[in-house]
């Protein structure tokens, strides 16, 4: 009876090993799409808020100076707080975050008076279509548009300034 002990143990470590292997990755995947489900959806009803509220701004029911005094993104605050990864694993929320990082960025803009009230509703006017858009596509041509999005904000962060050089050399 005392040799085969061995042979249980070895079976059930090599077992419980494998176990380890196929479902932690397996829980993670399942995770992350609950998560990234929850912060989509708490970013759309965001946005969609905003979008009314930008709509009376469009029918004339409301200042656009006071509508920027009052955006806020709070879904997109807190999960970009908690949960950055997120951001970058998954293409939907890619194009979600670029957008969400857009409207701050308007509504900064406005603050600081470097763009008008006006102007910047113009241009959240256009963010909002380019999301109902997007929210059309097919996934592989959301995922082909992140992918693009992406390059394009690396690239303007590791020198884009050298690009715009070389692109326009001074004719001096």
């Amino acid at each position: 009876m005392a040799d085969h002990d061995w042979i249980k143990i070895l079976a059930s470590a090599v077992i419980g090993m494998f176990t380890g292997l196929i479902a932690d990755p397996v829980r993670t995947m399942l995770q992350n799409r609950i998560d990234a489900r929850k912060l989509r959806s708490a970013i759309i009803w965001d946005t969609a808020t905003l979008s009314e509220t930008a709509m009376r701004v469009h029918d004339g029911k409301l200042e656009a100076w006071k509508f920027w005094l009052g955006v806020e993104i709070p879904g997109f605050d807190y999960y970009w707080e908690k949960n950055r990864d997120l951001f970058y694993i998954n293409t939907k929320l890619t194009l979600l975050r670029l957008q969400c990082q857009l409207i701050i960025r308007l509504r900064d803009l406005v603050r600081n008076k470097q763009e008008t009230p006006e102007g910047a509703m113009a241009k959240l006017y256009e963010t909002f279509a380019y999301m109902k858009l997007i929210h059309q596509m097919s996934w592989r041509e959301r995922r082909r548009l992140a992918r693009s999005a992406r390059t394009k904000l690396e690239g303007s962060a590791t020198g884009s300034e050298a690009a715009d050089e070389s692109a326009n050399p001074d004719p001096d």
